[in-house]
């Protein structure tokens, strides 16, 4: 039995420090990793978005507009030409043949802003008048002698143009009628008992300025000598 004892005695202060050691190597390897922290995660921030503002639009105002009115022409184009259509500037006057008093004369002013030798209405269709006509004739009956006279005088001497649009729709135009006068007259012939109408323009020479004058109308063979 003491055998026993000491051999238990024996085995027990063997194991014991060896239990002892174990449990504080334990301890030490279980501080150890308790200690050990994991490395940090990769903290680092993401790449700066592009934060350049976008390039700047282009603010640059509009090129101006053109405001100003298109250049204006004192002469109107040929291509308005003269419009037998339009209201006379001076009224409208019926004749008939036999019409009395002879001459028929009438107040008017020349000119105008058509340029109507660029019409090429006719070699001394000249000088300038009004797109609408000075005056319109309604005619009606058979002239005494088959035709009648227009003349216009202008009272300051000015030179003029008379141009008619005949019952015909013919262009007739005269400048000089009398030698020695700057002012026109013209004939109308085949005046033979026909109802119709014609139109008269009397121009001036220069665009704009009008020449005032009288207009006479007449059966018969009336020169600018015979006017009143």
């Amino acid at each position: 039995m003491q055998l026993e004892s000491k051999r238990r005695t024996r085995l027990l202060r063997i194991i014991i420090p060896v239990i002892l050691t174990v449990i504080v190597l334990s301890a030490c390897d279980f501080s150890l990793f308790s200690d050990e922290t994991p490395p940090p995660e990769q903290t680092q921030p993401p790449p700066p978005a592009d934060t350049q503002p976008p390039p700047p639009a282009d603010t640059q105002p509009p090129p101006p507009v053109d405001t100003q009115p298109p250049p204006t022409e004192d002469i109107q184009s040929p291509l308005l030409g003269l419009d037998y259509d339009l209201d006379p500037n001076f009224g409208e006057i019926t004749l008939e043949a036999g019409f009395s008093p002879d001459p028929y004369a009438i107040d008017m002013v020349s000119g105008g802003q058509v340029d109507v030798g660029a019409l090429n209405l006719g070699p001394e269709c000249l000088g300038y008048a009004t797109q609408a006509p000075d005056l319109r004739l309604w005619w009606s009956g058979e002239a005494l002698s088959g035709s009648f006279r227009i003349l216009f005088e202008a009272l300051g001497g000015e030179d003029t143009v008379l141009i008619v649009n005949n019952f015909y729709g013919q262009w007739q135009c005269n400048d000089d009628f009398d030698f020695g006068t700057l002012d026109p007259g013209l004939d109308i012939e085949d005046v033979d008992g026909q109802s119709a109408r014609m139109e008269i323009w009397v121009a001036s020479y220069e665009a704009g300025v009008g020449a005032s004058g009288t207009l006479y109308i007449s059966e018969f063979e009336l020169d600018h000598d015979d006017v009143p």
